[in-house]
């Protein structure tokens, strides 16, 4: 059985959470690629292999880069196993590398892909996969779940002719590997509540330029924090991989490196390119002066050590001041402009819920009386909390973090 095969030159997939699609579609535009289509959870382009790898080198806000390399059209299960097969996938890598395949699914005008079982589906394609190597002579790949060095992801999709009964299966490889999100940036290598695209996505929405302090009222691990700095600094994102490979230009920190498109002069050279003009940014960065202060704070002391030794581990002790007070006494540069953060406890337990109140009710007081030039920006998936702030808010955005819908909330008070 033959399926006729579209060829997806040159296109990508980036991945983001629900409700930062807008900045992340301004972020690669910004890096110079050229839109297609922002869906839910991401934003589909045309780059060229430069571009691609700017977005691996500097995109804040993506959770992950795909590379798109074919579709076609099935309508069972035994289409997609030849559709699969039909690729050849010794072009993009060697069957001695460790695979794990992936399958999502979407919907076309209300309609759901009648394919349900995607454990199975996935099975179904690594087969494919596997049996064109085998016909091609070439051995099999083995599965990894947990360590692959080539994840492939199958994304089906309905017809867009109501009246077909045929799916879209869309071949995608992932780019990195590991998130784009990961910047690695802990000490401990602890995970932070927030993840870092999301507090770097808050802040693009918030349309925070750097001529305004920005102060974390509660801070926690300083997520938000650094992420503020990174985007006043133009420091990219992959900073902390760059560092490593400035020891060691040959370590694989992501995926596409294990490819054999990658793998020709011209690729390589552009590799190489990029690495280099990113630590070029990288090292004016660490000159670059700046008009805002930022400052972290919280009433956890262990918290603000922990904070203290990254931002020592990272050399920006001296750039971001840390405290540990009440939020709702801080009252620090109130003569002056501000963006007010904070991202509070939600509230998962019932013995917090009266001192939730006070807080958030005190966080809005603290501000209208003492933050004349300023303006608060709450981030919290407590909606009857939000309300204890009696104030009249000028935006709002909502962003699923994790299983949780929050609220990003801002208020002005000039």
């Amino acid at each position: 059985m033959s399926i006729p095969l579209r060829k997806l030159n040159d296109q990508y997939f980036a991945s983001c959470p629900l409700g930062l699609e807008v900045p992340l579609e301004n972020e690669l535009k910004n890096l110079g690629v050229q839109i297609q289509e922002v869906v839910k959870r991401g934003v589909n382009f045309k780059a060229t292999t430069e571009q691609a790898l700017k977005i691996v080198f500097h995109s804040r806000i993506a959770s992950r880069l795909f590379l798109k390399t074919f579709n076609f059209k099935i309508k069972n299960e035994k289409e997609l196993y030849f559709g699969i097969k039909e690729i050849n996938w010794k072009r993009f890598f060697d069957p001695h590398l460790a695979i794990k395949v992936i399958v999502t699914r979407s919907t076309t005008d209300k309609r759901y892909s009648k394919f349900q079982n995607t454990l199975y589906l996935s099975q179904v394609i690594k087969d494919g996969i596997c049996d064109r190597f085998k016909k091609d002579n070439l051995g099999r790949p083995d599965v990894d779940l947990k360590n692959p060095d080539v994840i492939i992801n199958c994304h089906l999709r309905p017809s867009e002719n109501p009246h077909s009964q045929k799916s879209i299966a869309t071949i995608l490889i992932d780019f990195t590997g590991e998130p784009l999100c990961n910047r690695g940036y802990r000490v401990k290598d602890a995970k932070a509540p927030v993840r870092e695209n999301i507090a770097a996505g808050i802040i693009d929405l918030l349309e925070w330029k750097g001529d305004e302090n920005f102060i974390d009222l509660t801070c926690g691990s300083g997520t938000f924090l650094i992420e503020a700095y990174i985007k006043a600094k133009k420091i990219p994102a992959s900073f902390m991989k760059l560092n490593l490979l400035q020891k060691n230009e040959h370590l694989k920190l992501w995926n596409f490196q294990k490819l054999n498109i990658f793998k020709s002069a011209q690729n390589r050279k552009a590799i190489q390119k990029e690495i280099k003009n990113s630590h070029k940014l990288l090292e004016e960065s660490k000159s670059k002066k700046l008009d805002c202060l930022f400052h972290g704070n919280d009433i956890h002391y262990r918290t603000v050590m922990n904070l203290k030794e990254d931002l020592r581990y990272l050399g920006w002790q001296e750039d971001i001041k840390v405290t540990s007070v009440d939020a709702r006494d801080f009252a620090d540069y109130s003569t002056q402009k501000n963006l007010l953060f904070s991202n509070p406890p939600y509230g998962k337990r019932l013995d917090e819920e009266r001192s939730l109140e006070d807080l958030y009710y005190e966080l809005g007081e603290n501000f209208k009386n003492n933050f004349k030039k300023s303006r608060l920006c709450v981030f919290s998936a407590n909606r009857e909390m939000l309300k204890r702030i009696s104030l009249k808010h000028s935006k709002k955005h909502i962003i699923s973090h994790g299983s949780l819908d929050c609220r990003l909330v801002e208020y002005l008070n000039f």
